[in-house]
């Protein structure tokens, strides 16, 4: 299964540091649960759920 192989790489990886972006870019990052509560908004919409 390759599902497997690429689930160990993301939950394994170091944690990173946003803040040289945040600082330098000015990039904010949005919540996560309003960005899921926005996709499935939009997929509603769309008639895809």
């Amino acid at each position: 299964m390759k599902v497997l192989p690429a689930m160990e790489y993301y939950t394994r990886m170091p944690p990173s540091d946003n803040g040289p972006v945040e600082r330098e870019l000015g990039v904010t990052f949005r919540d996560p649960g309003e960005t899921l509560a926005d996709t499935v908004a939009g997929l509603r919409a769309l008639g895809r759920l």
